[in-house]
């Protein structure tokens, strides 16, 4: 994202700094990051931001974030999915075109690979309620899976408690009410603060103003995304301020190249230590032939999103295994 981040930089006449990272730089950092997390946190995107945080304390102690952009105006791939599955005719095609999609190799490794990954999961979403759409988009893994991978049965009923007892933004739109509650309130916010306080930087986050969140709150669903466009509003309003390529561009995940590195420079520590055979049978949390089928995804040409759920054992083993002494 160089360019990009250069094209504004000029635009706005900012002092810019660029850190030029190799794959060893991140690679080197993802031990002490691991050992920083006081609690199991999976969003791997939490490495990129400790690392940004670390370089970035060179020059600034605060610095402004640009969280709550996207869940408030609609500018992730999971609100232009459930925009497309209102769409009978997406349904339809999304059914006839199936038989064919599902037979290709899936994964985040590859345009191709990619798209057939995205089509597959729009196919499962299509025919969910809305509050179970929602529940599908912020999983790693489905509740099946889940009770599979664990010994102990445990409460999944969160997501349906949540939809229950909280009447807090009732009046909203679903998917407004349910980014505030979760991916901002547990995933984002605490992804921000936390890695940066890691390196002494305190983040503002000014689309989170009070007074932009009751707005947003209050504009009508067109006003923020249409079968072409997402974050209208902020485009339209932005659209002298910025460059055209800045406006037009496609969203970009701030993603890590996980398959690479697990299926490569990590794999021999996924085999002999974090999911290793006898750790797993000696915690008694988890059954290892689950864990076993989930590493032989990993490893397979077909690995769809094997990745992220073995990188979030990863983050729970290593938190594990330095508070074992203090788990009851």
């Amino acid at each position: 994202e160089t360019i990009y981040a250069n094209l504004v930089a000029k635009h706005i006449q900012s002092n810019h700094h660029e850190f030029k990272l190799s794959n060893s730089d991140f690679l080197e950092n993802i031990h002490p990051f691991l050992n920083s997390v006081d609690e199991p946190f999976a969003d791997s995107s939490a490495l990129n931001f400790y690392i940004l945080s670390k370089y970035t304390k060179e020059y600034v102690k605060v610095a402004l974030s640009g969280d709550g952009a996207d869940e408030l105006f609609k500018g992730y791939h999971k609100h232009k999915a459930l925009n497309l599955s209102m769409s009978v005719s997406n349904k339809l095609f999304t059914k006839a075109l199936y038989p064919i999609s599902s037979v290709f190799p899936k994964s985040r490794q590859g345009f191709l690979q990619n798209k057939f990954r995205q089509f597959n999961k729009f196919k499962e979403l299509i025919d969910l309620t809305e509050k179970e759409k929602q529940k599908f988009l912020a999983q790693i893994s489905s509740e099946k899976e889940v009770l599979s991978l664990l010994k102990p049965k445990i409460n999944s009923d969160y997501f349906n408690n949540l939809f229950k007892s909280n009447k807090l933004y009732s009046s909203f739109d679903l998917s407004d009410s349910f980014d505030l509650q979760t991916v901002l309130k547990d995933d984002m916010l605490v992804k921000v603060d936390r890695y940066s306080m890691r390196h002494g930087i305190e983040i503002r986050n000014p689309f989170l103003d009070y007074r932009i969140v009751e707005f947003a709150l209050n504009l009508d669903r067109g006003q923020k995304i249409n079968s072409e466009q997402q974050k209208i509003i902020l485009k339209t309003k932005f659209a002298k301020l910025l460059p055209k390529e800045i406006l037009n561009r496609n969203k970009k995940g701030f993603e890590l190249p996980l398959w690479k590195w697990l299926n490569n420079e990590l794999k021999l520590e996924i085999n002999d230590h974090w999911l290793s055979k006898n750790l797993i049978e000696e915690q008694a949390i988890f059954n290892y032939p689950e864990i076993e089928k989930l590493k032989l995804k990993l490893f397979s040409k077909n690995p769809e999103d094997s990745a992220a759920k073995v990188w979030a054992l990863i983050v729970f083993q290593n938190w594990y295994l330095q508070n074992k002494n203090y788990i009851a």
